[in-house]
């Protein structure tokens, strides 16, 4: 072994066995452990203090390098949590080395010292999140500020106990949420949209199933109800999801919802006409047909496919700008992508199509798309709800 590292090995272990009280280490211990004279020692390494830096360098530098956690299926901030919490942890049960690292880092200010391998793995959890160009900066930020935190620990305690783990979690928890996270609103915002589409898409379904046996003007006119709110919804669930974006998908997820507020607006356009306008026949009779959304081909009609047609549009940019981490997220970017399909129902109008008596035909085609897009409403509500963690 050369001498030098045998000399490291040797102090790392005096560091260890002292938990870091490097007071306690003298370099005639150093130089009986490894067998050497104290004269090669200081020939190496010049002092007792410039070895100790070395030695608490390579054992940190270890430690982040086997600190990666396990998380392939967390979703990206909860990753970014956890690997600060591997870090942190680590401060409060090795404080003495922790401190002596920290504090060599601050006056070297080397490219490759600990405290930059650390913000390096918080940056490449942190940049998988939506952020903008201050990325590296709220790395550095929670990274020098939890340093800060850990080295004044002791006049900070009556306020904050820094060996409390519970307490050192919610400060992390709270700390990556304000800086990367954009806060729990958003995505208690997307859970609650996704889960109200769902709930419309399960109604209209019911109202839809209704309909092949009877013709029913309760069940007909709260269709029209719920697929309004429906489109609302969409509109919420895919700004939340443009939220989240990757800069380089930002396009996409824009345009998911530029299509998607379209679709909206003609979907309010469309049933709103129905429910007052058309249910109170509060217009001339020539006026109230041309309105009248179950006449097939009636200009409502048409709207109604080209709003529905918007919809797989939108659905298919905001697929694209998905970011998954989990099976289920992977599903429900296949889904959203694939339903983009559907936008070839906005064509149906201008196509010169045979007129027929459809029957129940068009029914049946609905509860389809229902039970297609009541998945994606599920998965959506899913995705928000594990990245808000909801309780």
């Amino acid at each position: 072994m050369d001498i030098k590292q045998k000399i490291m090995g040797v102090t790392i272990d005096l560091i260890r066995e002292t938990n870091g009280n490097t007071a306690k280490i003298t370099i005639r211990e150093i130089a009986k452990r490894a067998d050497i004279g104290i004269g090669l020692i200081n020939y190496h390494f010049q002092s007792k203090t410039h070895l100790i830096d070395l030695c608490v360098q390579q054992i940190i530098s270890g430690v982040i390098a086997q600190s990666n956690p396990d998380t392939e299926q967390l979703l990206p901030i909860e990753k970014l949590k956890r690997s600060v919490k591997i870090s942190v942890d680590f401060l409060a049960d090795n404080c003495e080395i922790s401190k002596i690292s920290i504090l060599n880092d601050l006056v070297q200010g080397q490219e490759n010292d600990n405290t930059f391998k650390t913000l390096a793995r918080f940056y490449f959890y942190a940049s998988k999140l939506e952020q903008d160009e201050d990325t590296f900066f709220k790395a550095a930020f929670l990274i020098h500020g939890l340093q800060g935190i850990f080295l004044r620990s002791r006049l900070y305690k009556d306020k904050f106990d820094f060996y409390d783990k519970a307490q050192r979690d919610n400060l992390i928890d709270n700390l990556v949420e304000k800086l990367f996270g954009g806060g729990k609103m958003n995505r208690k915002i997307g859970f609650i949209s996704s889960a109200v589409a769902g709930g419309a898409v399960a109604i209209f379904l019911i109202c839809l199933i209704v309909a092949l046996f009877t013709k029913n003007a309760v069940t007909e006119n709260l269709s029209y109800a719920v697929c309004t709110v429906l489109s609302w919804s969409w509109v919420a669930t895919a700004v939340v999801y443009s939220c989240y974006a990757k800069k380089e998908r930002s396009a996409a997820a824009k345009t998911g919802v530029a299509a998607g507020i379209i679709y909206s607006t003609i979907i309010s356009i469309v049933y709103y006409t129905q429910l007052t306008t058309v249910l109170y026949k509060s217009v001339d009779e020539k006026i109230l047909q041309a309105f009248t959304f179950s006449a097939a081909g009636s200009w409502l009609f048409n709207l109604d496919l080209l709003g529905y047609g918007l919809l797989a549009v939108s659905t298919f940019f905001t697929g694209l700008s998905l970011q998954t981490e989990s099976r289920a997220d992977k599903a429900l970017k296949w889904l959203l992508t694939l339903h983009g399909i559907f936008f070839v129902c906005m064509l149906a109008p201008v196509l010169p199509l045979p007129a027929t008596n459809q029957g129940n035909g068009g029914t049946i085609a609905l509860i389809g798309w229902c039970l297609f897009f009541l998945p994606v409403c599920v998965l959506s509500a899913i995705h928000f709800k594990r990245s808000a963690a909801l309780n």
